[in-house]
């Protein structure tokens, strides 16, 4: 009897061992992935918050400007971070733990840009978080680099007519409208004859010249799946501009 309960007391701190043992494992475990997590890069603006792809319009280039990713956790050597813009990786002019200054890549279109250090990745479904990642929204606009010359965008609804007024002999107005997927037509009713320049995704420009009115509405076939901006030039009068 005394060698029974003997065999079952030792049963029974053997389990308590190996029980905290396990305990002590999983806590070190966690406080090591807590840890991790806090060194992980964190953004927290950017400068400017609009970006655009290198473009030509009409022989002038606009080249892309570079951009300030501000936050903490980053790496002040070069090598160890990686700027994603939407999937394409961006060079890198200088790096501190708290500012990270990036040149846009060519053919960047709205999305989302990460910083990842030291062989990190954004994995999540939203790409904007991971392992040694963080991701945040970013938005391309192609009128970025015209400073405002010809005064504030238009925003225009999708799927209805749009009545403009051109008060210039000759002006040029900026539209802009958030496109669903798929294929797309621009329709313009002007009394004048007209020039319109459409960018697409990635700031490539398309500029339409001379287009006459006449009892057929011009119409420009366009892909959608994103804001699109154009310029429309004309003489004074009224038009009205759909996107169906």
């Amino acid at each position: 009897m005394n060698k029974l309960i003997k065999f079952f007391l030792n049963s029974i701190l053997i389990l308590l061992f190996i029980n905290k043992c396990e305990s002590s494992s999983n806590t070190s475990s966690t406080s090591a992935l807590a840890l991790s997590a806090l060194t992980y890069p964190i953004i927290t603006s950017l400068e400017p918050n609009q970006i655009y792809s290198t473009f030509t319009l009409e022989g002038v280039v606009y080249p892309a400007a570079s951009i300030k990713i501000l936050g903490r956790n980053f790496s002040a050597v070069l090598s160890d971070n990686v700027v994603s813009f939407n999937g394409i990786i961006g060079s890198i002019l200088s790096a501190t733990a708290t500012e990270i200054t990036a040149t846009v890549p060519g053919g960047v279109s709205s999305g989302v840009l990460t910083v990842a250090k030291n062989g990190g990745s954004c994995n999540s479904f939203d790409k904007k978080s991971g392992i040694n990642c963080i991701g945040t929204d970013v938005y391309v606009n192609c009128y970025s680099p015209f400073k405002s010359t010809y005064g504030s965008e238009v925003s225009l609804s999708f799927g209805s007519q749009n009545s403009v007024e051109f008060t210039e002999s000759i002006g040029t107005k900026v539209f802009k409208v958030d496109l669903p997927e798929g294929s797309r037509s621009l329709l313009l009713n002007c009394p004048s004859e007209m020039t319109v320049t459409v960018f697409s995704k990635i700031c490539s420009p398309t500029k339409t010249a001379s287009v006459v009115p006449s009892a057929i509405t011009p119409q420009i076939q366009v892909t959608g799946g994103y804001t699109m901006q154009f310029f429309v030039t004309t003489q004074s009068g009224s038009c009205i501009i759909s996107i169906f």
